[in-house]
């Protein structure tokens, strides 16, 4: 009988990085029961992606983080042809795991994609959920993630790889940072808090024109750090949610709690939609974000993408 899964790992992850043991474990642990593929780049990310939907694969194990998931599922979305993807499984591991923390997926890529591999030599029936993926369209190109951010929250994301130890505590120490400087009006806050003209359209109808700290989509309820503000997404699969935030900044940075705690955003700054499209423009070149990943773009069309299922080990 053929592999029924392909496991997709990125060497340069931050894990796999420091951990170049890891990737040579897992083939050991699944070679029998799993075919292993590493692309060096795009280019070979989307060939070996089209021979696996030709081969019919039915799991898709993606080793890294929240940016290799979206690199991955974005290469599969540009190949498939209309092909549905296999079912997925994140295995988690890289930096960010905002995805697989909002979905309750816990474990090491070991312990995750033994418990698929069991299940699937055992024929038993996997916990699976449904979520979209939003398309985030930048001119031509098109790419696939579950969470996009402009602001604030892109701004966040570069000074943080600029502490060049990217891990869980920076993050946490970068937010810590962040709220100091809000409370004194430092110059972190300075750097991190400028407002830009937004003009935004929702379904087709005009929602949004005037300045923000940020604007942010999701189909998931996390954004980092156990902060869960999109508590309307996942609910339906033809929408997503669309946060944006204006602030004064003190204001958001007082709604963390109620945030963490996943409460509804109803607190001053904030205004949330459920769109199938947002058009967004800025005046100048503004930098995003998707799924951690950085981008530079001047004017931003998002959608629903494709409807994953995701294996929950």
């Amino acid at each position: 009988m053929s592999k029924q899964i392909a496991v997709f790992s990125n060497r340069r992850s931050r894990q796999n990085r420091l951990r170049p043991d890891l990737l040579a474990g897992l083939k050991e642990a699944y070679g029998e029961q799993a075919d292993f593929f590493e692309p060096e780049d795009m280019l070979a990310l989307r060939r070996e992606a089209r021979a696996v939907l030709e081969r019919g694969y039915r799991y898709l194990a993606i080793n890294g983080g929240d940016g290799t998931n979206h690199q991955v599922l974005t290469a599969f979305g540009e190949v498939s042809e209309e092909r549905p993807l296999p079912r997925i499984c994140l295995l988690r591991g890289g930096t960010m795991n905002n995805v697989t923390d909002s979905l309750g997926i816990r474990g090491t890529p070991m312990s995750i994609l033994g418990t698929l591999c069991a299940a699937v030599a055992a024929g038993s029936e996997l916990k699976v959920t449904r979520r979209a993926m939003l398309r985030v369209t930048d001119g031509e190109i098109e790419r696939l993630g579950f969470i996009f951010g402009t602001g604030l929250m892109a701004n966040f994301l570069k000074a943080y790889y600029a502490e060049g130890a990217t891990s869980p505590w920076t993050a946490a120490w970068m937010a810590a940072k962040v709220c100091a400087s809000v409370a004194v009006q430092g110059p972190l806050f300075e750097k991190l808090s400028d407002k830009e003209r937004h003009t935004i359209e929702i379904d087709g109808e005009h929602w949004i024109d005037k300045d923000l700290f940020c604007l942010m989509c999701a189909t998931t309820e996390q954004v980092g750090l156990g902060l869960s503000p999109f508590t309307s997404a996942g609910r339906q699969t033809d929408r997503f949610c669309a946060l944006a935030l204006e602030g004064p900044l003190l204001s958001i940075v007082t709604a963390l709690p109620a945030i963490w705690r996943a409460g509804p955003m109803t607190m001053r700054g904030f205004e949330e939609r459920l769109p199938q499209r947002l058009d967004l423009h800025l005046p100048r070149k503004f930098d995003y974000t998707v799924d951690g990943d950085l981008y530079v773009a001047d004017r931003i069309s998002l959608s629903m993408g494709p409807v994953l299922e995701l294996v929950i080990p």
